[in-house]
């Protein structure tokens, strides 16, 4: 498949499809590390989420900053609840549990044209395929004809739907050992996920060897935005 059977294959599969874009004049400089394919697929389809909203690619300029992207690599927007595990990464997709596709900067400053996942609960980065091309037809389009995770397809199959604005938590979370239950599933909005995420990554990365979580406690800071505190214990 080219760029133009993966637009046919989007409209037809997907939702919350944005408007096409004219590249020249609605792709800035901050977008130029983007692949050649990927851009051109902006140019068909800017931004879209497939299987019922559990898989979404970020378009340019959209009103809806959850699929904004620009908006959703803004530090503002949730990263500011992260440390610099998260600098050297543009994110241009997702999926509805916060794994995040993203691209990486290298140390002399270009741009690595390999897709990364960066696992929800931590950040963590893997290599996910070679190329835009790859990610595409070995994991997006997949995904988007039936997840090859089972886990997935039986939150969907349970509850429906999720919007665009929404992820999938499990609460306790997984980051705390909270087990994989289909019975602590609900719903968060995208951006209050992310933060919270954050908030308990990245005391728990930092925490000694000695020390184990003695609670987890809910605050409002500045903003109104609900955030997490990590205690721990010594052992």
């Amino acid at each position: 498949m080219d760029v133009t059977d993966w637009a046919q294959f989007l409209r037809v599969e997907g939702a919350d499809e944005g408007p096409s874009l004219d590249i020249e004049s609605d792709l800035s400089a901050e977008f130029e590390m983007l692949p050649p394919s990927h851009r051109s697929l902006l140019r068909l389809v800017n931004g879209v989420t497939v299987y019922h909203g559990m898989f979404r690619l970020f378009g340019v300029g959209r009103d809806d900053s959850y699929l904004d992207m620009a908006s959703w690599n803004a530090n503002e927007t949730w990263r500011f609840a992260w440390d610099e595990r998260l600098d050297p990464y543009w994110i241009f997709g997702e999926n509805a549990w916060g794994d995040q596709y993203a691209y990486r900067r290298n140390e002399d400053g270009g741009w690595d044209n390999r897709v990364w996942l960066l696992e929800a609960y931590f950040m963590r980065p893997e290599v996910l395929e070679d190329s835009f091309e790859e990610f595409m037809e070995n994991d997006f389009l997949r995904n988007a004809r039936e997840p090859y995770e089972s886990f997935g397809r039986e939150v969907v199959k349970r509850y429906g739907p999720i919007s665009a604005a929404d992820h999938w938590v499990l609460l306790p979370s997984m980051a705390i050992g909270g087990p994989e239950d289909i019975a602590n599933v609900m719903k968060m909005r995208s951006v209050a996920a992310m933060i919270i995420a954050g908030d308990l990554a990245v005391p728990i990365d930092n925490s000694r060897d000695e020390e184990r979580i003695a609670a987890v406690i809910p605050w409002v800071d500045g903003a109104g935005r609900a955030r997490l505190k990590v205690s721990f214990a010594t052992e």
